[in-house]
């Protein structure tokens, strides 16, 4: 391949970045402490060993 040819290829695979302005004030994030997570977390895996997919899933999501 030639330095032309390569060049080419080069220019071709060339994309331009969308960039995105940050947030004005930033998200509050859920407060939960250690003990609460892994409640939930045991909760949401028993559920799921016992086979109550549903409600694991629901435990888990925000």
């Amino acid at each position: 391949m030639t330095e032309q040819q390569f060049s080419q290829v080069m220019d071709s695979l060339e994309v331009e970045d969308d960039f995105e302005d940050a947030c004005e004030s930033q998200p509050i994030p859920f407060s939960m402490d250690l003990d609460v997570a892994m409640e939930e977390a045991r909760a949401a895996v028993n559920f799921f060993f016992n086979n109550k997919f549903d409600e694991a899933r629901a435990i888990l999501k925000p």
